[in-house]
């Protein structure tokens, strides 16, 4: 089409047919080629022999880096650059976001450029190409955290070079280089959801090898407990992180404080906070110990932030949200807005936790926008589920669905199933609306398609998670309390092996307490209730989730010590009696009467109602 701007339909047609004779039969791409052949032969003579040397990019480049990857001189360039564009060869467009420009050439120039390149020429050039991508990825890795949006523009234009380059430079034989440009690669890869891309490099990389301590061997073992952990095995990422860090000098280092972040995430996604905060905060201690440049203040900032995600877990939401605002106050110096961005979706999960469901909605929908626009889908999706559980507390049961079956969509494209914030714990999820709307059946089936998921991979908190959920809607039919049970002991020999507060065990006990009610078993059902009020009340932060009780506590306190306040709160207690706390109430009324035997009180109680009367016990007492 460029040619017949030029030239008579004639000439044309009679010089394509000439070239298509001289492209093998067995060629699929022949008419292409030919195609191709009959634009460069229009390129002024001049042109010719630097023509070649564009075969070393893969579908185009950065206008940028052309120079100093080819060596032409700035008039060649002007001039080849021109005739280029002019021939429909390559096309000038301006990234997105960014004044960088990008030449997108013609999808056949490059792939047949590097035919005519000869060894001697290619070799050389394969070199300064792969050095010049190794340090465009560096500056982009950089950039990343102050301007998401242009970075991942160009890393996103320049992908197929990144690729080929990296791959080259763990050919060389470079080693170091090699790794390090692989880990910044791979930081992209991840962002874009580019899973097989990534455990390919990863692989790649991990081959290269290093000597025990090298930054290389550092790197390509990192970027194995990091594939580890992304695919859904924090168990077996955990042994290569506790390798490294044995191999790594004991001094406080950069290289040590990112181990131990990283191990604190393989233990936080086992479900094990408790050995996590502990991590963190020996990582934050030897973080203060180093020169504070801005990348050891960027990792204080995130081992903050992830100190304040375990101490939320635990439910100790004080310390958590102090911990989030000294995160937050570091990022927002350093203007990484992707990290403030980040933890601005954390404090809306703190507000969720808290009950204050429009303002963790706002925070969501604001994280979610922004990963919308510097395309990341993993955090995307991640803020998609959040929102849907935002909707179900809320029962916008519409809302949540369209929000989880967002969330399962991105999950399932990018291959990330049984992964931490993976599709199958967006399926539970689904499957607890389908109950609440009435469709029992199809929560069944999303149960047991996570539970296939769970059991398949090492995510054994998750599938207890989700064991004792389908034990819960299985214990609805009586014709099924067996098969509940079995579900629920299932669940049970899994979370006694974690932690007691963040697999809230205390739970697990009261649906074996309900089931074996339901069997006629009441000396059983009695003994998983003690379990559960024990599990409970060892838990610290049960006498701050009685707070939402506390006018009911002080009344029985001050009517215990004044009779004469007791008729004032006999018709509060009667409402309550109706709308169900009849075991709760008549221990209350034993406690008025004069009775302090709390183990004695609490024996017909839920752990629940046992914290109450706990509570009460110890406000009559003078410990509250």
């Amino acid at each position: 089409a460029q040619q017949l701007k030029e030239r008579a339909a004639s000439d044309v047609g009679e010089r394509l047919e000439a070239l298509l004779a001289l492209q093998p039969v067995n060629r699929e791409d022949r008419s292409l080629l030919a195609s191709l052949e009959l634009s460069i032969e229009r390129l002024p003579k001049c042109c010719l022999p630097l023509l070649p040397r564009l075969g070393v990019f893969a579908g185009g480049c950065l206008e940028a880096i052309v120079r100093d990857i080819t060596g032409f001189e700035e008039a060649d360039w002007h001039e080849l650059r021109s005739h280029l564009l002019r021939a429909g060869l390559m096309e000038d467009e301006r990234v997105l976001g960014s004044d960088v420009t990008f030449l997108r050439f013609h999808p056949t120039l490059a792939p047949a450029l590097q035919q005519r390149l000869a060894k001697e020429e290619y070799e050389p050039l394969l070199e300064r190409y792969w050095q010049a991508y190794h340090q465009l990825s560096g500056a982009l890795y950089h950039l990343d955290s102050k301007n998401p949006h242009a970075a991942r523009a160009v890393a996103q234009c320049e992908l197929p070079n990144l690729l080929r380059a990296v791959h080259a430079a763990l050919q060389s034989g470079s080693t170091e280089e090699g790794v390090d440009f692989a880990a910044a690669v791979n930081k992209f890869l991840r962002n874009f959801g580019m899973q097989r891309d990534y455990q390919e490099l990863t692989e790649a990389a991990g081959k290269a090898g290093g000597a025990v301590g090298s930054q290389a061997w550092f790197l390509a073992r990192s970027n194995l407990g990091e594939q580890l952990y992304g695919s859904g095995q924090p168990g077996a990422a955990a042994q290569v992180f506790a390798e490294i860090l044995a191999g790594l000098e004991q001094a406080p280092s950069y290289q040590r404080c990112l181990t131990l972040h990283r191990l604190g995430r393989c233990f936080a996604f086992q479900g094990q906070p408790a050995q996590a905060e502990q991590l963190y905060r020996q990582e934050v201690d030897e973080l203060a110990r180093l020169e504070q440049s801005d990348l050891v203040r960027l990792q204080t900032g995130a081992a903050w932030t992830d100190l304040a995600d375990m101490l939320t877990a635990q439910r100790r939401y004080k310390e958590a949200k102090a911990a989030y605002q000294a995160g937050l106050e570091i990022m927002k110096e350093l203007r990484d807005t992707r990290s403030v961005t980040v933890i601005k979706g954390q404090l809306g999960t703190l507000a969720w936790r808290q009950g204050e469901l429009t303002e963790a909605a706002k925070q969501y929908q604001e994280a979610l926008s922004f990963f919308q626009r510097i395309n990341e889908p993993a955090s995307e999706a991640v803020l998609w589920n959040q929102l849907g559980m935002v909707y179900q507390d809320a029962k916008q049961w519409e809302a949540a669905e369209q929000a989880y079956r967002q969330s399962a969509r991105l999950n399932e494209e990018q291959g990330k199933l049984t992964n931490n914030g993976g599709a199958a714990g967006t399926w539970n999820q689904l499957a607890q609306v389908c109950w609440a709307t009435g469709r029992a059946a199809e929560a069944e089936q999303w149960y047991s398609k996570a539970l296939a998921a769970f059991q398949g991979a090492d995510g054994r908190p998750r599938a207890a998670v989700t064991l004792s959920n389908l034990a819960i809607l299985l214990a609805d039919d009586p014709a099924r309390l067996d098969e509940a049970r079995g579900l629920a002991e299932e669940s049970l020999a899994i979370k006694e092996t974690l932690n007691p507060a963040a697999a809230q065990i205390w739970n697990i006990y009261n649906l074996l307490a309900h089931i074996a009610t339901q069997q006629g078993e009441s000396s059983q059902a009695a003994t998983y209730r003690a379990k559960s009020r024990q599990a409970y009340l060892a838990f610290p932060a049960w006498r701050q989730q009685t707070q939402q009780h506390e006018e009911l506590i002080a009344a029985v306190v001050h009517a215990s010590a004044d009779p004469a306040l007791r008729q004032e709160i006999e018709p509060g207690l009667n409402e309550m009696v109706e709308r169900g706390w009849g075991n709760l109430i008549a221990a209350i009324r034993r406690i008025l009467s004069g009775e302090r035997d709390e183990a004695a009180l609490s024996e017909p109680l839920d752990y629940q109602d046992a914290a109450i009367i706990r509570a009460i016990l110890q406000g009559i007492g003078g410990d509250a």
